[in-house]
């Protein structure tokens, strides 16, 4: 005859160290969620997923049938294996943190990043915008990184001469990067934006490529213009622009 389950006290421990663990696993990723980290597949796999695996995995080495010593291993197993898959998942996954600023706030956010960085202009030389976004980037994993974006809309006349001016005010790359692992073009269209490098060469005591790049957009339908610093000193070649631009420089966040 099949012994009656009973809650006993070790039974209960059990129960209570199995809600807490993703209780507390899916609290820290709601909080993240509130500190502008992008909502990933992996993300979702680390911070809602797995917990909720190990949990149900837990609780039946609890209450299923079997001697103490043995749900004992195998629940200590499980933890063990889950820390460690969340561990390597955080370290090769990461967590995507996307910042957005408008108007003031983002002039104010702006002006603390143009004072580390000298090729991103002064907001007094950017003419008279009709609206000022400041966006920031950063990927937290083994390889960190952070990007600093400032878009700036224009109406008609004004954007023409923006646009026009940005040849004069800056130098830019005309000339692919190619070598046994770049492959990089000085420019490339994406979605109504062309973005331009600047010139590796002429400021090569600024630019330190490609751990750290300096970029140019600017799109005639949205009359915008969208300037970007991109820094990670783990950075070792830059295989496709475009694929730089939207995944790295977190542009596909922004746009």
């Amino acid at each position: 005859m099949q012994e009656k389950f009973t809650f006993t006290k070790g039974r209960l421990i059990g129960f209570l160290c199995c809600a807490l663990f993703p209780v507390l696993v899916i609290g820290f990723g709601i909080l993240l969620l509130t500190k502008h980290v992008v909502f990933t597949g992996g993300f979702a796999f680390v911070y809602i997923f797995m917990p909720l695996m190990a949990a149900g995995l837990l609780a039946w080495c609890i209450f299923s049938d079997g001697t103490i010593l043995k749900k004992g291993m195998i629940s200590g197993a499980i933890l063990v294996l889950f820390a460690v898959l969340s561990f390597f998942l955080f370290v090769f996954v990461g967590l995507v943190q996307a910042e957005h600023y408008e108007g003031a706030e983002a002039e104010q956010l702006y002006a603390d990043v143009k004072a580390d960085n000298t090729l991103m202009p002064e907001l007094s030389a950017i003419g008279q915008p009709a609206g000022v976004e400041y966006h920031r980037v950063t990927f937290h994993h083994i390889f960190s990184s952070e990007t600093d974006l400032l878009v700036c809309r224009y109406s008609s006349d004004e954007y023409a001469i923006q646009k026009a001016a940005l040849d004069t005010d800056y130098a830019f790359q005309t000339e692919a990067i190619t070598n046994r692992y770049d492959d990089c073009q000085p420019a490339v269209e994406i979605d109504g934006y062309r973005f331009r490098l600047l010139s590796t060469e002429e400021y090569e005591e600024t630019i330190r490529y490609p751990q750290n790049v300096i970029l140019i957009g600017y799109s005639d339908d949205a009359r915008e213009i969208v300037y970007i610093a991109y820094e990670n000193i783990d950075l070792d070649y830059i295989t496709s622009l475009k694929d730089f631009v939207l995944d790295d420089c977190g542009w596909k966040y922004v746009r």
